[in-house]
C-alpha cells in the first residue's frame, strides 16, 4: 500500500510540473504568433501607417498656358504667383475645444470668419484628401506670420501657386472667357483627366475650350512631417514635377481687336473683322463687355451681381451669341438659290416701282430702279427684285439654302 501511494504521488507531481510547463510555453507560442502576425503578416500595413505619419502629400499647380494675339506681342491671359492658405482636416487637433480655438485664431488672422472657413469646407466636402483653400490672394505678411509660428497652427499651411490676370482687363474678354474653381459637377465629369479639388478651370470663351491643353499637369510635393504635424521638409521627387500647360495664339491680331473696340466705343452691338481670302477673324468686338479678373481669386461678389443684373447683358457675345435679322446679306442666298435652282433665269427682267405690293401691304425698296435682272439687282441692292422672286423660289428653297450656307448654326 505505501509502494502505491508513493506511485500516486509521483504521478500526480509529475501532472503539475508538466501544466506549470505548458503554461509558459503556449504564452509563448501565442506571443511568437502575434509577433508573427505584426511583423510578417500585418507588418507592411503598420509600415504604410506609419509612413503615411511621417509623410504627406499635396498638389504642386501646374502653371496655366498663356493666351497671345496671332503677332505674339499681345498677352491676352497669363499668370502671377500669388499665395493661398489651405487647411488639411485630418491635421487639425482632435479635441474640439482646441480646433475651435484654432479655426478662431485662423480666422482672425485672416480677417474672415469661422463660419466662412466652416461654410468652405462644407461646400467642398467632396474633397479626396481633406484639403480646403479657404483664402487667396493673402499678403506675404500674413504667410511670413503663419510660417514663423507655423507650431502654433497645426493643420493650416500655406503655399505659393499660380493665378491667372488678364492684362488688358476687358480687351477681347468675350472671346477670351474666364477661369474659375472647378466644381463638383465638372470634377466628376473630368474624372481620370488630372483634374482636382484645386484645380482652376476654363468657364466660357478660349479659356473652357481648350482648356485640357492650356491647363497643364499638376505635380506632387512630399512634405515630412514630425510628430506634432509640423512640415520639416518638402520634396518633389523625379516624374513628379508639374508640367506646364501649352500656350495659345489665335487668329486675333490684338492692335485691329483695340481700334475695332474703339471704333465700337459705347454702342451696344457687335463688329467682326476677317480676312475673306482665308476665314481668319482679325477681331471682334462686343459692347458691353465685362472685366475676366473680377472672377480670379477672391471674386468680387458685388460687381459680379452688378453685372448679372445690368439688362445691357455684358456676358452676351454680340457676334456669336445673338440673333438679328440678315438685312441685305441674305440677298446672297436667294442669288444662289436662282443660280442653282435655275428656277428664275438670271437674265429674267423685274420691274422695280419703289416697292412691291403682296397682298394689302406695300414692302418698300430703298429707292426706283426700273427695269434690274439678276446682275442689277445685286449691284443696287434691289428689294423689290428679290421679293418677286422669293416668291417664285418658294419658302422652302430659301430656307434649304440658308441652311446649307450656315444661317442658324454656330
Amino acid at each position: 500500500m505505501p509502494f502505491l501511494q508513493t506511485s500516486n504521488s509521483s504521478d500526480y507531481l509529475k501532472r503539475r510540473v508538466l501544466i506549470f510547463s505548458l503554461i509558459p510555453a503556449t504564452f509563448f507560442l501565442i506571443l511568437i504568433v502575434l509577433l508573427f502576425t505584426l511583423q510578417i503578416i500585418r507588418g507592411p500595413d503598420y509600415e504604410r501607417r506609419a509612413k503615411s505619419n511621417r509623410e504627406q502629400y499635396a498638389i504642386l499647380p501646374a502653371i496655366r498656358g498663356k493666351i497671345y494675339d496671332k503677332t505674339g506681342n499681345t498677352v491676352f491671359a497669363t499668370n502671377k504667383r500669388s499665395f493661398v492658405i489651405t487647411i488639411v482636416s485630418q491635421n487639425l487637433p482632435e479635441d474640439l475645444n482646441q480646433r475651435k480655438k484654432l479655426l478662431k485664431k485662423v480666422a482672425k488672422l485672416l480677417n474672415i470668419t469661422e463660419k466662412d472657413i466652416i461654410k468652405i469646407i462644407s461646400k467642398r466636402k467632396f474633397s479626396k484628401y481633406g484639403s480646403y483653400v479657404i483664402k487667396r490672394d493673402v499678403p506675404f505678411e500674413v504667410v511670413a506670420f503663419l510660417a514663423e509660428h507655423n507650431r502654433d497652427f497645426p493643420g493650416v499651411y500655406w503655399k505659393s501657386k499660380p493665378v491667372r490676370v488678364y492684362p488688358h482687363r476687358d480687351l477681347l474678354s468675350h472671346v477670351i472667357g474666364y477661369v474659375g474653381l472647378i466644381s463638383e459637377r465638372e470634377l466628376l465629369e473630368k474624372e481620370g483627366k488630372g483634374y482636382n479639388l484645386e484645380s482652376v478651370v476654363g468657364k466660357s470663351g478660349v479659356e473652357k475650350m481648350y482648356d485640357g491643353r492650356l491647363k497643364g499637369k499638376d505635380g506632387i510635393i512630399r512634405r515630412i512631417v514630425d510628430a506634432s504635424n509640423q512640415v520639416t521638409a518638402e520634396i518633389i521627387d523625379k516624374g513628379k514635377e508639374p508640367i506646364p500647360g501649352d500656350n495659345i495664339y489665335l487668329t486675333i491680331d490684338g492692335n485691329i481687336q483695340r481700334l475695332t473696340e474703339q471704333a465700337l466705343g459705347d454702342n451696344i452691338g457687335a463688329v467682326i473683322v476677317s480676312r475673306p481670302a482665308t476665314g481668319e477673324i482679325l477681331a471682334m468686338a462686343s459692347y458691353p463687355r465685362f472685366d475676366p479678373n473680377l472672377f480670379v481669386g477672391q471674386k468680387n461678389k458685388t460687381e459680379f451681381k452688378k453685372l448679372l443684373l445690368d439688362k445691357r447683358k455684358p456676358f452676351l457675345n454680340r457676334a456669336i451669341q445673338a440673333q438679328y435679322p440678315a438685312g441685305s446679306i441674305f440677298k446672297l442666298v436667294d442669288s444662289i438659290a436662282i443660280l442653282d435652282t435655275q428656277k428664275v433665269k438670271p437674265d429674267k427682267t423685274f420691274i422695280c416701282g419703289g416697292g412691291y405690293k403682296l397682298g394689302n401691304r406695300f414692302f418698300s425698296c430703298w429707292s426706283n430702279h426700273g427695269i434690274v435682272d439678276l446682275y442689277r439687282a445685286i449691284v443696287f441692292s434691289c428689294d423689290s427684285y428679290f421679293y418677286q422672286t422669293s416668291l417664285i423660289l418658294g419658302p422652302e428653297v430659301i430656307a434649304d439654302y440658308a441652311r446649307k450656307l450656315g444661317f442658324g448654326r454656330k
